[in-house]
């Protein structure tokens, strides 16, 4: 369905675009679904969002699998209808139909573990990565969905980056509702999946990834931090990929966004209440020892915490 021209009123494209959302969704959830491969096995990248996830999948891409790869960041019904909402709005707000791959590899995968329409243990590779870093790069991707009607605003207002500056720093810092998500997502995304408990034994921080087992799953963990450094044994162990090597993707300096995104990083100012909250939570003393947090908190403390990177 083509959305109606710029001459016509932005009221009644938006209009359209929220209702016809559902019918577009639909009409790309079943493409999306006919297109899959049923005779090779579900691999599932399934994580947070802005851990690196990007970087496996395109290099799993360069070779031959018996596994089809999906990249996904929750699969609750419950979840799927939320993101379905989101983007709905985001829909309505912009004019045009706004959705995204994940969100259909989501459905056609819970459709699946409903039906119980596939045999042996599931397959996942899931990583984790600093929460205010991944808080960071998750806010500024995202920023046209979970602020569609303030993204809608600038655009309109076309008003130079330094001017922008200041309200995208205070809607981070103040309004941004996703900071918990690095914080809670195992507890509420993995382990009610599949029943794997990460935090049911130390992590090896100098190993940088760790591998645990049941009857539903096989997973391996990796810490973005340490990914070139052991990703490509680690990944090629898991799947038996001798001489796996990783293609880094989804640079920030590559992506539409990149000048902008430095820029809010330099601009940026936390408060030790914030960086304390991320840092003492039961996440980051799992998964980073004394001295790394140490580390990351003087770094986000300082002046110019310049270096947060990005990563998908």
């Amino acid at each position: 369905m083509k959305f109606p021209t710029a001459s016509t009123p932005l009221r009644m494209a938006r209009r359209l675009a929220y209702r016809n959302f559902a019918i577009g969704s639909r009409l790309r959830y079943l493409a999306y679904s006919r297109s899959r491969d049923r005779t090779k096995q579900p691999l599932l990248v399934y994580q947070m969002g802005k851990v690196g996830s990007s970087t496996v999948v395109n290099s799993l891409s360069r070779y031959p699998l018996d596994y089809e790869v999906f990249q996904v960041h929750f699969l609750g019904r419950d979840w799927i209808r939320k993101v379905q909402k989101q983007f709905r709005e985001a829909s309505r707000v912009h004019g045009r139909f706004i959705a995204d791959e994940h969100l259909f590899a989501s459905e056609y995968l819970r459709n699946q573990m409903d039906r119980g329409s596939r045999d042996g243990r599931w397959k996942i590779i899931t990583l984790i990565r600093d929460p205010i870093a991944r808080n960071i790069s998750g806010f500024f991707q995202a920023f046209p969905i979970y602020f569609a009607a303030e993204a809608a605003e600038l655009e309109k207002e076309e008003a130079p980056m330094e001017e922008q500056m200041p309200r995208l720093v205070d809607l981070f810092v103040n309004k941004f509702q996703r900071h918990e998500v690095p914080l809670e997502w195992f507890d509420v995304h993995l382990e009610p999946q599949f029943g794997i408990d990460v935090y049911s034994r130390p992590f090896p921080t100098g190993d940088g990834y760790q591998r645990f087992e049941n009857d539903n799953a096989e997973l391996l963990l990796l810490r973005l931090e340490d990914l070139d450094r052991c990703g490509p044994r680690a990944i090629g162990e898991f799947l038996g990929i001798p001489d796996f090597q990783l293609l880094n993707a989804n640079v920030g300096d590559e992506k539409e966004y990149s000048s902008a995104y430095s820029r809010f990083r330099k601009e940026i100012r936390l408060t030790a209440d914030y960086v304390d909250r991320m840092h003492d939570s039961k996440f980051m003393k799992h998964f980073y020892s004394g001295e790394e947090r140490r580390a990351l908190r003087d770094k986000w403390l300082r002046a110019d915490p310049v270096g947060a990177g990005d990563a998908s």
